[in-house]
């Protein structure tokens, strides 16, 4: 099923979207993902792009993990992009979104 039909019925929300971040090996999956997300009339945020800038931008992991957890908290909707074997970042984001009782939808190319 197409990321836009998953979408269709869930318009005015917030989508937090997590995937591995490799420099610059995935960035373009990344922004395209973000842009399908955004196109189906979600609102969408995605941490790599938005907080760390497609960097490693931050050296306190505890620092990185509650502003994660501060904008999981706004969103209504989780999409983990799991097509390669996923980083423990993604693993902890979607696992407070999981204990926040938000909506998870995994993203895979096989």
């Amino acid at each position: 099923m197409a990321i836009q039909e998953i979408l269709f019925h869930h318009n005015n929300m917030r989508a937090y979207i997590t995937a591995p971040f490799k420099r610059e090996e995935n960035q373009t999956k990344i922004k395209e993902i973000c842009d399908i997300v955004k196109q189906s009339g979600l609102e969408d945020f995605c941490f790599v792009r938005d907080m760390q800038k497609f960097e490693s931008a931050f050296s306190d992991a505890q620092i990185l993990m509650r502003m994660a957890k501060e904008e999981v908290m706004k969103c209504d909707i989780l999409f983990i992009e799991a097509s390669e074997k996923t980083t423990t970042g993604c693993t902890i984001e979607t696992g407070m979104a999981y204990a926040m009782g938000k909506k998870i939808v995994t993203i895979a190319k096989f």
